[in-house]
């Protein structure tokens, strides 16, 4: 196997090693705590223009956005590595 190919699956086990882990689950909930918090109407800014109050929810809109791509992401190379992994050590063996 050559370097580069190494190299990415050497990230790739160690993304899905922490996706595994007790380490994800907490930053996982931090995350979804977030979103939650972001998505709720209790937070919003009291007392302002409706305009002002339109951006602010267009950008909690982005920061739930933001986040989620981000969770996505991470699990989404975790899954990938876990279904590439076994490939790649079957063409190491040839």
């Amino acid at each position: 196997m050559d370097k580069e190919t190494t190299q990415i699956l050497s990230k790739g086990e160690a993304i899905y090693d922490y996706v595994n882990s007790q380490g994800w689950s907490e930053v996982k909930e931090i995350f979804t705590n977030k979103i939650l918090d972001l998505q709720s109407i209790k937070n919003l800014s009291k007392g302002v223009t409706a305009t002002t109050l339109a951006k602010e929810i267009s950008v909690r809109e982005c920061a739930v956005d933001i986040l989620m791509e981000i969770i996505k992401e991470v699990e989404g190379r975790a899954e990938q590595y876990q279904g590439n992994a076994p490939m790649m050590q079957d063409v190491e063996i040839l």
